[in-house]
Formats: structure tokens, C-alpha cells, sequence
């Protein structure tokens, strides 16, 4: 099986405070490494697509495009807009999250 090797950089983060966050280099058994993808490394090593986690769409209460993440809001599971805080019936694949450990 071929591997890809994920090359060190530095990520700028701009917000209210400009932030350096260091990346490591790994070597992943695959060549199903999206490039210019971002991933998440679960406890179980592997990579998962943060798209998948925290899909992009416009809000179903402002119309505005908002980045959404799963959440529980009195017991029920929702995806919640880090932009405004808006949430609504989670509709994104629940097997990715129950894959990862997150459910």
C-alpha cells in the first residue's frame, strides 16, 4: 500500500489575535489524502475530513452562509452555527461522528 507524507507548515489563524499554530508531519498508509483538505487525527490514528464534521451551508434562521458543528441542545442532537450560535435538527451524516467516537 502506498502512504502519503503530510509536510510540516505553520498555520496563520486571523481573528481578533493573530495566532501561529505549529502542524507535525505524519506518515499516513494511503493515497486518499485529499491535498489542501483539512483533517482531524482521531484517538484511533486515522484521518477524517473536518468538512464532514463541520459542514458549510447557508442558515436556515439568518440565510447567512455559517460553518455548522454537531451539538446537544437539551438532549437532541443539533448543528450549530459558529458564527451567530443558530442550531437546528442535525441532517449530516451521524456515522461519521459515531465513527470518530464522538457519539
Amino acid at each position: 500500500m502506498m502512504s502519503t507524507s503530510l509536510s510540516p507548515r505553520t498555520l496563520v489563524l486571523l481573528g481578533y489575535e493573530t495566532v501561529l499554530v505549529p502542524t507535525s508531519t505524519m506518515n499516513y498508509p494511503s493515497v486518499a489524502v485529499e491535498t489542501g483538505s483539512l483533517y482531524l487525527v482521531g484517538r484511533d490514528h486515522r484521518l477524517y475530513l473536518l468538512r464532514l464534521f463541520m459542514p458549510c451551508e447557508v442558515c436556515e434562521k439568518c440565510r447567512r452562509w455559517s460553518t455548522f458543528h454537531g451539538d446537544k441542545v437539551k438532549g437532541q442532537l443539533v448543528q450549530k452555527s459558529l458564527e451567530h450560535g443558530h442550531h437546528y435538527t442535525y441532517r449530516s451524516d451521524v456515522a461519521v461522528l459515531q465513527q470518530a467516537g464522538l457519539m
